[in-house]
């Protein structure tokens, strides 16, 4: 099968600048990756979908890095096995530092085990993220029981909804939840990224709230990696 990679830049809406991308895939014919990873649960070969898609993102993407830049790479949770992480990649020259997982949730969690693999993901130097944070109780669990979670990505719900009261005040509380519960432990903060921002007023109310990281049409779409490559990365405008 044939995948394209792509890449969506993640802002630091602070400092004005780009902190990393999301790597996604789409196939041959323009099929998106929801769609290609549903057929492959499916059709039970999601591991092997997650390898390919690992192998042509990191190829072009970690090129595309600058400096403390990450690059953020989508991983089913069934994915995770406590195996040769050289394997997932296909080659062995890989900055572990510069790659965050970035947790979807496709199907049942064995948790248990999940935070077992997690924590020898993380001794690797890789950064753990979860996405779609609040949309289900399952993140939840993985936060609240993973040693240190690096990221965490809110539901676009909450982007979307967030000019009413009753969600705007869940995003700080989970803005400020992130700051408190690895405090307490001695970790660095868990950072939050807003997904799905498309208006400027959703930008602005997400700052108030506490929101530094960001990501959406707004500022920028999934690209193959020669379009970030050849654009001034200078980009909130």
């Amino acid at each position: 099968m044939k995948l394209i990679p792509l890449f969506q830049p993640i802002f630091d809406i602070w400092n004005e600048s780009i902190m990393g991308y999301e790597a996604t895939i789409k196939g041959k014919y323009n099929e998106s990756a929801r769609t290609l990873f549903r057929k492959a649960f499916y059709e039970g070969r999601i591991t092997k979908l997650d390898i390919e898609a690992r192998k042509v993102a990191v190829k072009d993407g970690i090129q595309l890095l600058e400096e403390e830049q990450k690059l953020f790479v989508n991983i089913s949770p069934q994915s995770v096995n406590d195996i040769d992480f050289n394997d997932w990649w296909g080659t062995d020259d890989i900055p572990y530092k510069k790659v965050v997982l970035e947790l979807t949730e496709s199907a049942p969690l064995n948790i248990k085990k999940l935070e077992k693999d997690l924590v020898i993901a993380h001794k690797q130097g890789l950064g753990i993220a979860i996405d779609d944070f609040g949309k289900g109780f399952s993140n939840y669990d993985i936060f609240a029981k993973i040693g240190k979670v690096d990221y965490i990505k809110l539901d676009k719900t909450f982007t979307m909804n967030c000019k009413n009261p009753r969600y705007y005040k869940i995003i700080k509380h989970i803005v400020d939840l992130c700051k408190d519960i690895d405090n307490s432990s001695g970790h660095n903060d868990t950072s939050v990224i807003a997904e799905g921002i498309e208006y400027e007023w959703q930008k602005e109310i997400l700052i108030n709230a506490g929101v530094r990281y960001m990501q959406g049409y707004l500022l920028g779409y999934p690209e193959p990696a020669n379009y970030y490559k050849n654009k001034l990365k200078s980009p909130l405008v």
